[in-house]
């Protein structure tokens, strides 16, 4: 149990399942906010053909902006959720994974001022008179592209954390050995990924399989602590715990 001096005390299978469906709600409005809104909307390289798809869809934009910031909003529910799970394992390795994550949903928030101005440019909010056409469709995609660019910016923080998440869990029962490794390895990708994204733009096509290790790591710790909870049987492995341990470690409640 996580007991505090001023609130009733939380059992380990709600602050478990309530980091599972927060990172659910994540996964679902990811995957919505790039592949029902962006990818529907945007036209890679024709600033004109996506400047016009915003003009003729804004509350469809405007909706997947929406949905975005509830994506970052879980985020940080899941960073404290994951902290008070994970850090009777490893108090410093669970805080600097909270903080990398936390880092991340800071600079994605910030990030959508990118898509707000997109919005601006490709509707000429009142710039008719100081820029053409072409010229404001041009700064709509510069906008677009400044903010995928800090996207994969923040997904290196992200992509840390998670390196530190999969080695976390590897130290508990809390899912399975091979959903941990998982988990480290996307990690690995997100940093991988964002530095192509970064350093050599046009390798990213290339590489866009194995985002499909995220995927699949990311949606089964969700699911698992979802369903599962803290489990309840079993313990944290390694050096200092023996079949009997408590699932986190040593300690019985996290304080």
């Amino acid at each position: 149990m996580y007991r505090s001096d001023t609130s009733p005390s939380v059992s380990l299978d709600t602050i478990a399942r309530t980091a599972g469906v927060s990172y659910l709600l994540i996964i679902v409005g990811g995957l919505f906010a790039e592949f029902f809104v962006r990818q529907r909307l945007l036209v890679d390289g024709d600033a004109a053909a996506t400047a016009a798809n915003l003009v003729a869809s804004p509350l469809l934009f405007r909706f997947g902006m929406a949905v975005d910031l509830v994506v970052f909003s879980c985020d940080v529910v899941v960073a404290v959720m994951l902290y008070l799970l994970l850090r009777s394992v490893s108090p410093s390795l669970a805080l600097l994974a909270t903080a990398f994550r936390l880092v991340e949903a800071a600079i994605l928030g910030m990030n959508m001022l990118n898509h707000f101005a997109a919005l601006v440019f490709s509707s000429g909010g009142g710039l008719e008179s100081a820029f053409t056409e072409a010229q404001l469709q041009a700064l709509t995609m510069m906008a677009l592209d400044a903010h995928a660019v800090g996207y994969s910016i923040g997904l290196v923080f992200f992509g840390f954390g998670t390196v530190l998440l999969g080695r976390l869990f590897g130290r508990t029962r809390l899912v399975p050995r091979w959903v941990s490794g998982l988990l480290a390895a996307a990690g690995a990708v997100y940093v991988f990924g964002s530095f192509v994204h970064v350093l050599v733009p046009t390798l990213e096509k290339a590489i866009m399989p194995i985002y499909a290790i995220p995927l699949v790591s990311e949606l089964a710790v969700a699911l698992w602590l979802t369903v599962r909870g803290a489990g309840g049987k079993g313990g944290a492995s390694g050096p200092g715990f023996g079949s009997s341990a408590p699932l986190l470690g040593d300690a019985e409640h996290l304080r």
